[in-house]
């Protein structure tokens, strides 16, 4: 015997009915939420150690690296990794530091990363790649 096929309509009705109001009220209702707008205090700049790492694959003719108007590398030989201790203010919104470097002519293109781990905060990394014998990037650090 295998039974009605109106009544097994009805009882699956019934079933999809018991889910379906539950779950529409879950999806369907809005709650009014009503956006303030809050002062977001700015901190100040938190001056630290760190350790700055720069490699390289190929030595170039001349590296850079400032923040603002500073130069952060000392004039060293440049061999890979370069590792300078350094104390930099780290302001909430981050650094940006500006790199330039040169190679020697028949240089292939290669890659250049600058590695900061400030005293007490994750390591944030950057690799460029050059493009001919000239590399020029802003490299933005957000801790």
């Amino acid at each position: 015997m295998r039974g009605a096929p109106p009544i097994h309509l009805v009882l699956l009705a019934v079933a999809f009915a018991l889910f379906a109001i539950p779950l529409a009220q879950l999806t369907f209702a809005r709650q009014d939420i009503v956006m303030t707008k809050t002062e977001v205090p700015i901190t100040a700049s938190i001056k630290t150690e760190m350790l700055l790492r720069i490699r390289f694959a190929h030595v170039p003719k001349s590296l850079s690296l400032k923040i603002g108007d500073r130069e952060l590398i000392p004039a060293v030989p440049l061999i890979s990794p370069l590792d300078i201790r350094t104390e930099m203010d780290i302001p909430s919104e981050g650094i940006d530091l500006m790199l330039d470097v040169s190679w020697q002519v028949g240089t292939p293109e290669t890659a250049v990363t600058i590695e900061l781990e400030p005293d007490g905060l994750d390591a944030k990394s950057h690799t460029r790649w050059s493009i001919g014998t000239q590399l020029h990037e802003i490299l933005p650090y957000l801790w």
